[in-house]
């Protein structure tokens, strides 16, 4: 079985607080699927694409008529629903961008490709989950937005895997590619799960206190692994990422939080470690409890 995987970010301009990568893993006859439905609802609004943030800012394609909450929610449930129908899971994982600026300094942050590569890495890593979640079996084809800057920052993560046969076996790479978001309408999905969850660590964090509505709530229906990575684990990230070999002794609390409720084990945490630590050449996880 041949699966494709669509991310894509929110909050990687400069002036955001919270930096988030997520995406949405399914087969490629579901996507097939799933493409002239999501057509056929935005072409009832006379829209040919869709973009969350210029939804929400009522702005672009969203400027004028777009104020009525009915007619927001008559596009919106429906986007919504085709996206929970045509989707094995969805992974994402959001951090606060003071906290990445605190824990990685100059050489960690070109290695690691900035906090949008990080993210990247890191939903690849979450993907394993969702697998054994759903015991879904195939080749995953990775598929992220053509932009140019954040193309770079993935390449570089996406290279160092391909040298590592081992490693490029546990991620069932089968292909990257990058394509336009306007064009390729699994990445427009990918777009409004993005924005959620960034939205949901922002109200968590008290950055945004416009509480979580509706949209949230649909996009959490199908097996998900939603993450925030704190402080301690950035910094712990950090020190491979400079090329730091020594284990890292750090002060409690030393937890990755979950945005979906999910618990994220000890065992889990070690074992996503351990593939950090073959994708860095780095240490092995410490033996500490996360709460």
């Amino acid at each position: 079985m041949v699966l494709s995987a669509y991310f894509d970010e929110s909050g990687t301009h400069n002036e955001s607080k919270t930096v988030t990568v997520a995406g949405y893993l399914s087969t490629e006859s579901l996507w097939s699927a799933f493409d002239p439905e999501w057509r056929r609802i935005l072409s009832c609004f006379d829209l040919t694409k869709f973009h969350m943030t210029d939804f929400v800012a009522r702005k672009a394609d969203f400027r004028g008529g777009w104020e009525d909450e009915a007619k927001r929610r008559a596009l919106l449930g429906p986007l919504l629903a085709t996206i929970n129908k045509h989707v094995i899971g969805s992974v994402g994982v959001s951090m606060l961008r003071t906290d990445y600026d605190a824990a990685f300094d100059t050489k960690a942050d070109v290695r690691s490709g900035g906090p949008y590569g990080l993210g990247a890495t890191w939903v690849l890593l979450q993907l394993a989950r969702i697998m054994g979640f759903t015991q879904t079996q195939g080749a995953i084809k990775y598929v992220f937005e053509d932009a140019p800057r954040r193309k770079a920052a993935v390449q570089k993560a996406y290279d160092r895997v391909k040298v590592n046969p081992g490693l490029l076996n546990a991620l069932r790479v089968k292909s990257l590619s990058f394509e336009p978001k306007a064009h390729y309408v699994p990445l427009q999905a990918a777009d409004v799960l993005a924005y959620e969850v960034r939205r949901r660590t922002a109200f968590q964090w008290g950055i945004d206190p416009s509480p979580r509505d509706f949209t949230t709530e649909k996009l959490a229906i199908p097996p998900r692994t939603w993450t925030y990575l704190d402080s301690n684990i950035l910094r712990l990230v950090a020190r491979n990422f400079s090329g730091e070999r020594r284990l890292v002794e750090l002060p409690p609390p030393f937890r990755i939080q979950s945005l979906d409720g999910v618990p994220i084990t000890i065992t889990e945490f070690q074992d996503r470690w351990r593939w950090f630590s073959r994708f860095m050449g780095g240490t092995e996880p410490p033996r500490k409890r996360i709460a």
